[in-house]
């Protein structure tokens, strides 16, 4: 199932065209374009139309999730495990620098290791998918 274009912009800009898994940016990235990954595999409980479920990651990292590369995935929280009742919103994600966030399904990241409270990310109309 396609993700929609207004949410797919949300995931864009909150994850800033960026490989949450390396740090590589688009289009920096030489043929290994950056794609939405499921953190929840949509046939284990994930929802597509859910943010806090999507993470950018180049093609080359989404690949490698799905061939085998499981253990630091499920720690850093790019994996969630099947049968893990606990909302992605609650499932911290380990970026790139290391830095912990809590995705939120409004299209917000709140650093986990802090109480700041959520930025919006704003309505960016002028990009397209």
């Amino acid at each position: 199932m396609t993700i929609p274009a207004p949410m797919l912009r949300q995931l864009v800009l909150r994850d800033n065209l960026t490989c949450q898994w390396c740090g590589i940016e688009y289009p920096a990235l030489r043929g290994y374009p950056i794609v939405p990954h499921h953190r929840r595999n949509r046939g284990a409980g994930g929802g597509v139309h859910q943010l806090a479920e999507l993470v950018l990651v180049c093609s080359s990292h989404n690949g490698e999730f799905e061939d085998g590369l499981r253990d630091e995935p499920l720690e850093r929280g790019f994996r969630i495990p099947r049968n893990n009742i606990v909302s992605a919103e609650n499932v911290p994600l380990i970026d790139y620098t290391g830095t912990p966030w809590l995705l939120t399904n409004r299209g917000t990241r709140i650093r986990g290791d802090s109480d700041v409270p959520p930025t919006q990310i704003p309505d960016q109309t002028s990009w397209t998918p």
